[in-house]
């Protein structure tokens, strides 16, 4: 082996290794970089929503699990129509605190065993071979439950105190069924069944905290758009159509929303095709033109059969489009508050992080019929 040539790569290496360590540590040394082990202060997080609705109706967004087996079919129970109550309203405050990076984020609050198929290898039983195993629920450490929570109309000065609640029922009226789910929620809600909140009315809010710095925040509630009940009665993917409405000053969304499978078992599922629509709006233009949709398959594969179609006219404060609609959850969520994003911003609040604002929805049914349906 030859030992200069050996040396001489040593010291090359060594050479450009030195180098390009001393360059990055000028590049970090010239930047806004904080410390990881800086002290942490905690600020809170806050997700405080006035909703003027009183219920929901099913969608995909708000109950996702209402499937049934009934002899081995699977039988779709919950359709557009199909009302979804709140115990304590919809109107709620969600509270989480900044956490560092050494702390825990999430604790074991609850244990249950789940049954489960096995895993059984070819020569096992399958039909016998079951297993239990333990299923772990799990909460974040970041939830704060024991902060002061107050709403106030500003006009009237009518204090509503809002509690913290671990669970919370939930009432689903079928047209099958009336059934009620005990659900984890871990907001701050108004127990007492008094807040009833109006539109075009200014609130407050005030949380209060021994660890923590106070919040402060008001909004005005958005007015309501009314869908003109001029609208036909019956709709086809395949022709354009208008949807009017009382004009108002406030941003909003409407959407066409349409159950995507109808009573279905594993030997025929058929899927409504087309119909649906989003769009972001300014209300006062008062009217809304949903364009045909041109379906390009199989005639097996979607369903020749009318269906419901749940038209859905959100109005928002500014808070609320700025933060949700703008935002979209990726730029001005913070990851607490279940979002993509994590830069911390504060829209409608002061003293911590998060969003305080408002919504309301007006809704109008109509069928559909799918692209064929008069060929």
């Amino acid at each position: 082996m030859n030992f200069n040539k050996l040396n001489n790569k040593i010291f090359i290496c060594l050479f450009f290794l030195i180098f390009y360590s001393c360059n990055w540590t000028n590049m970090y040394e010239s930047s806004n970089w904080e410390e990881v082990n800086e002290p942490h202060s905690s600020k809170l997080n806050i997700k405080a929503i006035i909703v003027l609705d009183s219920l929901l109706n099913y969608d995909e967004d708000n109950m996702d699990n209402c499937d049934y087996d009934y002899h081995g079919d699977i039988i779709n129970l919950c359709q557009i129509k199909d009302e979804i109550y709140f115990e304590h309203g919809l109107s709620s405050v969600q509270i989480y605190s900044t956490m560092g990076l050494n702390e825990i984020s999430a604790t074991v609050s609850d244990t249950m065993p789940e049954w489960y198929d096995c895993i059984a290898s070819a020569e096992q039983d399958w039909d016998n071979q079951w297993c239990n195993q333990q299923f772990f629920i799990y909460q974040p450490e970041s939830i704060v439950k024991d902060a002061n929570v107050i709403v106030k109309d500003v006009d009237s000065g009518i204090e509503y105190i809002f509690n913290y609640i671990e669970t919370e029922y939930v009432y689903v009226n079928t047209e099958f069924f009336a059934d009620s789910l005990n659900i984890d929620v871990h907001h701050y809600k108004d127990t007492s069944g008094n807040f009833i909140p109006k539109s075009n009315t200014t609130y407050s809010l005030f949380i209060s905290h021994n660890d923590y710095d106070d919040i402060n925040g008001e909004i005005t509630t958005p007015n309501i758009p009314y869908i003109s009940m001029e609208l036909a009665d019956t709709l086809s993917v395949g022709e354009v159509y208008t949807i009017n409405w009382n004009p108002i000053e406030n941003q909003g969304i409407i959407e066409g929303y349409i159950d995507g499978y109808k009573f279905h078992n594993f030997e025929e599922s058929k899927r409504f095709c087309g119909g649906r629509f989003y769009s972001e709006i300014n209300l006062q233009d008062s009217s809304y033109i949903v364009f045909p949709d041109f379906i390009e398959t199989e005639d097996d594969y979607c369903s020749d059969e009318p269906t419901d179609l749940l038209i859905n006219l959100i109005s928002m404060d500014h808070n609320y489009y700025e933060y949700f609609v703008i935002g979209n959850g990726l730029k001005f969520e913070n990851f607490l508050l279940e979002g993509a994003g994590t830069s911390g911003q504060s829209i409608g609040i002061d003293g911590g992080y998060g969003i305080f604002g408002s919504y309301g929805s007006n809704k109008l049914f109509r069928i559909i019929l799918p692209q064929n349906y008069l060929e």
